[in-house]
């Protein structure tokens, strides 16, 4: 996600280059419009726009066990809402404009709020909510030069971004419900706010003292939980994004204090890796970590293995971008004033 923009083409256009490819709602994102011209056009407009958008897609086999002949068939669900779209004026060039280069610096007030950026795209099942600033030159003579760059958008975090410490007791039964005790652990959990190169650390205190049962492996996990809509349907997908364990025994009725296990949210896999927080109309994402304890044996069932769930938030790394882009052969360009807007 981020660092993408249009090309230039062999009769010139433009190129829309953004210092910061993601960032927070509610701040300013600065760039600059660059124009080339390899031929002479009419009187011109050119026009700033933000658009957002959220896409939602997926297929569902369904079959007809009512029929003679079994059959089944493979039903496809899309919707597509706009988010925001803002379009100004920022010139209006009077005269015919020649053959040239121009720089156009800008700044811009992003909304306050709204859904985070995320790109979800695994199979026919897609969940995509994005962001453009695109630029336009529409020409009298019905010339049309357009150039964008996606920005990466992450709401304002609403998870106090703090260690914390959380404790869980559970009660461990075997099969036909046999009372095999209970075990308690503890976790210092640090910041609720990761990046996908975030490598929190979990601090885990495990009290089988009361368990029948010896205590095999203690593991963390950060889970994904994303929600499709479209016409009025919903399909719902959790994914483990990242898991680690700590293979150490703890016999029935000790303690062992100070486990720790570290979270490396570099490893998740290339599904995963652009899954934000997000909110949107069609496409909402959240994310919880998950600390808990497996047992010894088999069987063990209907009680309540100790566990502890924290809601976390996932965000967009912020990318600036203070290198411009290589500029076109003879590049001497006119440089306009700085333009400043805000979303309205």
């Amino acid at each position: 996600m981020g660092q993408e923009t249009s090309k230039y083409n062999i009769q010139g256009g433009i190129h829309v280059h953004l210092d910061n490819f993601s960032t927070t709602f509610g701040e300013e994102v600065n760039g600059t419009i660059y124009i080339h011209l390899e031929k002479e056009i009419g009187p011109s407009t050119l026009l700033f726009e933000f658009k957002g958008k959220e896409i939602s897609s997926w297929s569902e086999s369904r079959s007809n066990y009512g029929s003679r002949r079994h059959k089944s068939k493979v039903v496809h669900y899309k919707e597509t809402k706009n988010i925001f779209s803002f379009e100004k004026e920022i010139h209006r060039f009077e005269d015919r404009i020649s053959i040239g280069n121009f720089s156009v610096p800008f700044t811009f007030k992003l909304p306050s709020s709204g859904p985070g950026s995320l790109n979800y795209n695994y199979y026919d099942t897609n969940g995509i909510i994005q962001y453009k600033i695109v630029a336009k030159l529409l020409g009298s003579a019905g010339e049309n030069y357009k150039g964008w760059a996606k920005i990466d958008l992450s709401e304002p975090s609403v998870i106090p971004n703090k260690d914390e410490s959380s404790s869980s007791e559970g009660r461990i039964s075997s099969w036909c419900c046999v009372d095999k005790g209970n075990c308690k652990i503890n976790v210092t959990h640090p910041e609720s706010i990761f990046t996908r190169t975030s490598r929190p650390r979990f601090t885990i205190d495990v009290d089988a003292t009361n368990s029948k049962i010896d205590i095999t492996e203690v593991y963390a996990k950060l889970v994904g939980i994303l929600s499709l809509k479209a016409n009025d349907n919903r399909d719902l997908i959790a994914k483990d994004i990242v898991r680690e364990t700590n293979t150490i025994r703890i016999p029935a009725g000790g303690v062992m204090n100070g486990i720790v296990i570290d979270l490396d949210l570099n490893k998740q896999d290339d599904s995963t890796r652009e899954l934000f927080t997000s909110k949107g109309k069609l496409v909402e994402c959240v994310f919880h970590v998950e600390i808990g304890t497996d047992l010894d044996g088999w069987f063990t069932c209907c009680g309540n293995n100790p566990n502890i769930n924290y809601a976390v938030s996932v965000i967009p790394e912020k990318i600036n971008m203070n290198k411009p882009p290589k500029p076109p052969n003879g590049w001497n360009p006119n440089i306009f004033e700085h333009i400043y807007l805000a979303y309205q």
